[in-house]
């Protein structure tokens, strides 16, 4: 094989393997390795920077941010603590 570009994921278990032999064969790797939505969006713009696409990937990345925020909004409206999933009026009554 003569892939143009691999791209490899830390969050698989054991790929860290995979990693150095691809490493060791010489072929072009980009490894992604996203450990929270932040991340998540990072890598997604590195892979579009990578293959040419970086205007679809912002697209792509300003969509996801749009969605969760639609989800998220709601909560923030009646007080929920978005880190432990509560409300604030709810630890205040004890």
């Amino acid at each position: 094989l003569s892939p143009d570009l691999v791209f490899s994921s830390l969050s698989v278990p054991g790929m860290e393997r995979n990693v150095e032999e691809l490493d060791r064969a010489g072929l072009p790797q980009i490894v992604l390795d996203a450990r929270s939505i932040g991340g998540v969006y990072d890598s997604l713009m590195l892979a579009g920077r990578a293959t040419g696409r970086g205007v679809q990937a912002a697209a792509v990345v300003e969509g996801m941010r749009a969605r969760l925020e639609g989800i998220i909004l709601p909560f923030r409206r009646c007080g929920v603590d978005e880190e432990r999933g509560h409300s604030h009026a709810a630890l205040a009554s004890g």
